[in-house]
């Protein structure tokens, strides 16, 4: 088989071309692989795949162990994941939260993502009583989240235990962080 060289280039400027899409969704926190999304709507989108929905608190419940990404694409959502496990993907969050007001993330043991929780442009959100373990980089990520509540979670095993950056006013209370490089 012959290859010319304008076969290479166009091979390498292809490979880099996706490299640089998959580094780009890898920061911003969406996941190529499945995503789960939890909306405000009758059947709280996914929410039915994974577990119950409560429409009239915003409440998905998880009724067993998921893996993937949940993304919360709404408001005045509650993900309560009545022990369960999340496990990442490993390139990106495994719970992300992006321009959202009033999210509550509670009661979920998460692992295997780049970061546990990732809460991004995101205000008055509570991440509470969490289980977060073995994610490569952070446990929580808090960028560009003003007022948020981050309390009563272990951390075990993440680069970071909780990252902030561009953020205001969050408190941070109540957190065991253990076997992490950085704390907070």
């Amino acid at each position: 088989m012959t290859v010319t060289r304008w076969s290479l280039r166009w091979q390498a400027a292809t490979a880099f071309a996706i490299a640089f899409a998959a580094l780009a969704m890898a920061s911003t926190g969406v996941s190529h692989a499945a995503a789960r999304s939890i909306i405000d709507d009758a059947t709280g989108g996914d929410c039915s795949s994974m577990g119950a929905w409560n429409a009239s608190t915003k409440t998905c419940i998880l009724t067993s162990d998921v893996s993937g990404q949940i993304r919360i694409a709404g408001s005045g959502i509650t993900l309560d994941g009545n022990g369960h496990t999340l496990t990442g993907d490993g390139s990106s969050a495994a719970v992300y939260v992006f321009s959202q007001s009033g999210v509550t993330v509670k009661n979920l043991k998460v692992t295997g993502g780049s970061s546990g929780i990732q809460l991004v442009s995101s205000s008055g959100n509570t991440i509470e009583s969490n289980v977060i373990t073995g994610n490569t980089q952070y446990g929580v990520q808090v960028n560009s989240s003003n007022s948020n509540v981050v309390r009563n979670n272990e951390f075990t095993a993440n680069q970071f235990g909780i990252y902030v950056v561009g953020s205001l006013d969050n408190l941070i209370e109540g957190n065991i962080v253990s076997a992490a490089t950085y704390g907070i």
